[in-house]
């Protein structure tokens, strides 16, 4: 899970309750990441969800116990799928580099591009007005595309 820290400033034009107050408060605070579609895990971090969505943890749940499709949960299947993908990237981004690929090639997803928050920016010196500097332009998939992708592409091969 990701927890940003910080301290928003509430506004409203009409003013609002304590209680209107911190129900935003929990809106701007709430986690974001994926988590295991477990409910016994799932009511150990919002112990007040019995249905609908959560004001803490990305997950909603329906009034029959199982989550809606806009719920950040993965299975367990889900999650070795996950890993193993994640296993294979870095294997492969370890041998390109000890390969000596040490190109340039940040990702832009519409207006979002990886420099933004990046520690090494000083260090590439990445301009896109640089001939030869070019963003790695990546569309943004849905949930299910994503999913497709790396079940495709689980431990480096082809399933």
């Amino acid at each position: 899970m990701y927890f940003h820290v910080h301290n928003p400033l509430l506004q409203s034009a009409n003013g609002m309750t304590s209680e209107q107050a911190g129900q935003e408060l929990l809106k701007r605070f709430k986690m974001k990441g994926l988590l295991l579609a477990d409910r016994d895990a799932i009511a150990q971090m919002d112990n007040t969800l019995d249905k609908g969505y959560s004001a803490i943890i990305p997950v909603a749940l329906k009034a029959d116990g199982s989550f809606y499709s806009s719920a950040a949960v993965a299975t367990p299947e889900q999650w070795d799928t996950l890993l193993a993908s994640v296993r294979s990237n870095i294997r492969e981004i370890g041998t390109r580099i000890t390969d000596g690929d040490v190109a340039i090639e940040p990702y832009r997803i519409q207006q979002e591009v990886a420099c933004t928050f990046c520690p090494y920016k000083p260090v590439c010196q990445f301009d896109e007005n640089i001939e030869g500097n070019e963003y790695n332009l990546l569309s943004k998939p849905g949930k299910q595309q994503i999913w497709d992708m790396l079940s495709h592409t689980k431990g480096g091969e082809t399933s």
